[in-house]
C-alpha cells in the first residue's frame, strides 16, 4: 500500500481530529457514559488498523511515557473499586479513564512528528464549529431554541451543557486562532485565524465564566513565554484586537442577552442585530489579520532587535507586577485578600449577568475543596475510591449545597485515589509540558501549549476532567 504524501496525511489528520472534536463536544461534551464507547472507538479503530497493517512507527520516549502513565492511572482507578465505598461509581470512572487511554494510545502510535499541523488545524476547526453553533443558539433563539436552562442560569452552554466548559473551549479557540494568525504559512490560514477571534470572544463573553477568562490570560502568558515569535504575536494581537474588543463591548450592551429572565422576543431582536454587526467585525478582523501578516513579513526583526524587545517586555511586565503587588499591600496581603474573596458568598446585586464577571467568589468551592482535603488526609495513600466524592459530600457537607464533583481535578484525585493516583495524574499532565519546552521553536507548539495549559489550570478549579469532549481537545493539543 502506497503511503500518503505529507500534504494528504495532514488533510486526513485534520479532518479526523475536527470530526471527533465536533462530534464529542456536540454530544453534551461527551459527559454522559453513552458517548464514551464511540469516542474511544474513534481512536482505537485507526490505532488497531495501523497495527494490523504494520504501519506504526516506534514512538519516542515522551509519547511512550505519556501512554504508560495514562494506562497506569486507569489501572489504579479501576483497582480502587476493590476498596471503594461504591464499587459501581469506581467502575464508571474506570470506563471514562479508558477513553483517555485510547486517546493516549492513538497519540503514541498513530500520530507522527509531522502531524502537528494537521492536529492543530483539526482542533481549531472543531472548536470553531462547536462554538459557532453555540453562539448561533444565543443570537437566534427564535430559530434554534431559547436558552432556558435553570442549571446554567441564562448563560451560554449549548451544545456542551455546562457554561464553564463551553467558555473554556472558546478560550482555547482564541489561543488556537492566534496561533493560526501568527504561525500559519499561508495568508488564508492567517486570515481565517483572525476572523474567528470575534466569534470566540463574543461566545466566551456570553458564558459569563470568570474562570475561562482567567484561563485565557494564563494561556496567553504561557504562549508568549514559549513562542520565539512573541514580538510578532504581540504585534498581531494589537492589530487584530479592536474588532474583538468592540464585539465584546457590543455584546455587553445587549440587555436582553445579558439579563436573566428576558423574553425570547427581546433576545431574538437583539441577537439578530448583534449577529449582523458580528459579520462585519469578522470581516474587519480578517482584513486586519492580513495586514498584520503583510507587515510582519516585510519588517523582519533581527536578533539584536528581538532581544532588546524581549528584555523591554520582561522589564515592563516585572515592573507593572511589582507596582501592583506593592500597591495592594504586599504578596501576603494580596493572597489573603484573594482567598478571602474566593471564600466569600457571591453577591447577587441584580439580574444583570455583566456584574458576575467582576466577582472572584468561588461559589462554594472553598467548602467543597475543604471536604476533599479532609477526607483525603484520612486515607492519603489509596483514597476512598474513584467516583465517591458525591457520596462522601452528602455525608459530611457543611451546607445544603448540591455537589457531585470536587470542582478540582487534583483535589478529587487526592481524595478518591490517594497520593498514588495524584502522582500518576501529575506525571501524565507534566509530559506535554516537557515536550512543549523542548519543541517550543516548532511552529504552532507555543499556542498549542497555551491551549493545553488553559485546560490544565481550569481543571484545577472545575470538573473539566469529566467533560470528555473538552479533555480530549486538551490532550490532542498536548500531543
Amino acid at each position: 500500500m502506497r503511503a500518503l504524501s505529507r500534504t494528504h496525511r495532514t488533510y486526513v489528520v485534520a479532518t479526523g481530529v475536527a470530526s471527533i472534536v465536533t462530534a464529542a463536544n456536540a454530544s453534551q461534551g461527551a459527559y454522559f457514559s453513552q458517548s464514551w464507547g464511540w469516542v474511544a472507538l474513534a481512536f482505537l479503530v485507526p490505532t488497531t488498523v495501523l497495527l494490523i497493517l504494520d504501519r506504526v512507527t516506534r514512538p519516542g520516549r515522551l509519547r511512550t511515557a505519556f501512554a504508560t502513565f495514562m494506562g497506569a492511572l486507569a489501572v489504579w482507578i479501576a483497582l480502587s473499586s476493590l476498596w471503594s465505598i461504591s464499587s459501581a461509581a469506581s467502575i464508571r470512572e474506570a470506563e471514562r479513564a479508558l477513553v483517555y487511554v485510547s486517546i493516549a494510545l492513538a497519540i503514541a502510535l498513530v500520530l507522527r512528528r509531522g502531524d502537528a499541523a494537521g492536529v492543530f488545524a483539526g482542533l481549531l476547526v472543531g472548536a470553531a464549529l462547536v462554538v459557532s453553533y453555540g453562539l448561533a443558539t444565543w443570537l437566534f433563539p427564535d430559530r434554534l431554541g431559547f436558552a432556558d436552562d435553570p442549571f446554567n442560569a441564562y448563560r451560554l452552554a449549548e451544545p456542551l451543557g455546562y457554561t464553564n466548559a463551553f467558555g473554556l473551549l472558546a478560550a482555547i479557540g482564541v489561543i488556537l486562532a492566534l496561533g493560526a494568525l501568527v504561525h500559519g504559512r499561508k495568508a488564508v490560514v492567517a486570515s481565517l485565524g483572525a476572523s474567528l477571534l470575534p466569534v470566540f470572544g463574543t461566545a466566551l463573553y456570553f458564558t459569563f465564566s470568570r474562570g475561562s477568562w482567567i484561563a485565557l490570560a494564563f494561556s496567553l502568558a504561557v504562549t508568549l513565554v514559549l513562542d520565539p515569535r512573541r514580538l510578532h504575536l504581540l504585534w498581531s494581537l494589537a492589530v487584530v484586537c479592536p474588532p474583538s474588543i468592540f464585539a465584546v463591548l457590543l455584546a455587553s450592551r445587549q440587555n436582553a442577552l445579558t439579563t436573566k429572565d428576558s423574553s425570547a422576543v427581546e433576545a431574538a431582536l437583539e441577537g439578530h442585530r448583534l449577529a449582523g454587526a458580528l459579520v462585519g467585525l469578522v470581516l474587519a478582523s480578517a482584513c486586519l489579520g492580513l495586514a498584520a501578516r503583510w507587515t510582519s513579513l516585510r519588517v523582519p526583526l533581527g536578533g539584536k532587535v528581538r532581544r532588546r524587545g524581549e528584555i523591554a517586555l520582561t522589564a515592563i511586565t516585572l515592573l507593572v507586577g511589582s507596582v501592583a503587588v506593592v500597591a495592594w499591600g504586599g504578596p501576603s496581603t494580596v493572597l489573603t485578600n484573594i482567598w478571602g474573596r474566593f471564600e466569600a458568598v457571591p453577591v447577587t446585586a441584580g439580574p444583570s449577568l455583566n456584574e458576575r464577571l467582576f466577582s472572584i467568589s468561588g461559589n462554594g468551592r472553598a467548602e467543597v475543596l475543604g471536604v476533599a482535603w479532609d477526607v483525603g488526609r484520612g486515607q492519603p495513600i489509596k483514597g476512598s475510591g474513584a467516583g465517591t466524592f458525591e457520596y462522601i459530600w452528602y455525608e459530611q457537607r457543611p451546607s445544603l449545597r448540591i455537589v457531585r464533583d470536587a470542582h478540582s481535578l487534583h483535589a478529587e484525585m487526592f481524595m478518591e485515589v490517594g497520593l498514588v493516583g495524584l502522582v500518576l495524574l501529575c506525571a501524565v499532565t507534566f509530559v506535554p509540558l516537557i515536550a512543549a519546552v523542548r519543541s517550543r521553536r516548532v511552529r504552532g507548539v507555543a499556542p498549542a501549549a497555551g491551549a493545553y495549559v488553559a485546560w490544565l489550570g481550569a481543571a484545577g478549579l472545575d470538573w473539566h476532567w469529566e467533560m470528555v469532549g473538552l479533555t480530549l481537545v486538551a490532550l490532542l493539543a498536548g500531543a
